[in-house]
């Protein structure tokens, strides 16, 4: 080729070199500016996340916070131990705890209840042994005792009267208990009787599964669903002394040692 070819030539390469060169350099500041503001999108994102983990932390443990009503809690223990009770008013009050929408804690449940207000005769059959309804016989009291969480065990004291000059009979169911939800699974694998001899419900059955749904616990009341009928318990102090007053142990006997003992 010519002189004058070879530098026409020479002209184009160059200058289609010096663009490529524009080109990528241009490009590589635009990968440069975007992988500068990825970091800053990331912790946006994360941020962002982290907002909604905390709202849902805060939402879930504002729902799980127990809501109490202790007016009515009172109002419904004065109406359920009254000489003359008002059913429609129980039926009020029981609605008004129920429609607080509460699922109660394992800390609220625990302790000592004892059975105010049962509306049915198959629902007091069905929390014990049913044996109030043998011939003689007639349902005086219930106790039921929720343990601690690791310790898992719960225990009932059934108080039965016999007609005649007999004295009460303490009829213990003890066993275990689980909490799903609002449910409290009562499983009895020992039921006694006062003497310590092994007795059989009133099915023949030597084991008793009661679950109970638990509507509301407070400090004072608990209300639970029993099969179709609503049950009222009344936190005590003191099984022990409940007993006591009943006459189906002494106070300084084997049986009170034994009660301070599982305490």
């Amino acid at each position: 080729p010519s002189p004058v070819s070879m530098a026409l030539i020479f002209c184009l390469l160059a200058t289609s070199f010096i663009h490529g060169a524009s080109m990528v350099h241009g490009a590589g500041r635009s990968c440069t500016r975007h992988t500068r503001a990825h970091p800053n999108v990331m912790r946006s994102h994360i941020v962002a996340m982290g907002s909604k983990k905390n709202n849902k932390l805060a939402t879930t443990s504002v729902l799980a916070k127990p809501v109490l009503d202790d007016a009515s809690e009172s109002q419904l223990l004065e109406q359920v131990t009254a000489s003359k009770r008002d059913v429609a008013v129980i039926d009020s009050l029981i609605g008004k705890l129920v429609g607080l929408g509460q699922v109660p804690t394992a800390e609220l449940l625990t302790g000592a209840w004892a059975l105010q207000w049962v509306p049915t005769a198959g629902a007091l059959e069905s929390i014990g042994t049913g044996l109030h309804t043998l011939p003689g016989t007639s349902f005086e009291d219930f106790f039921l005792s929720i343990g601690s969480g690791k310790s898992k065990k719960c225990e009932a004291n059934e108080i039965l009267r016999v007609f005649g000059p007999f004295p009460n009979i303490r009829n213990v169911l003890s066993g275990s208990f689980s909490i799903e939800g609002s449910r409290l699974r009562l499983v009895y694998s020992s039921m006694v009787d006062g003497l310590g001899k092994k007795i059989q419900a009133k099915d023949g059955s030597s084991q008793r599964i009661v679950t109970l749904d638990v509507k509301y616990a407070g400090e004072r009341a608990m209300v639970a669903q029993l099969g179709d009928a609503t049950l009222v318990f009344r936190s005590v102090s003191s099984v022990r002394d409940e007993l006591i007053r009943y006459r189906v142990i002494k106070p300084d006997g084997d049986d009170d040692k034994k009660d301070k003992k599982d305490a």
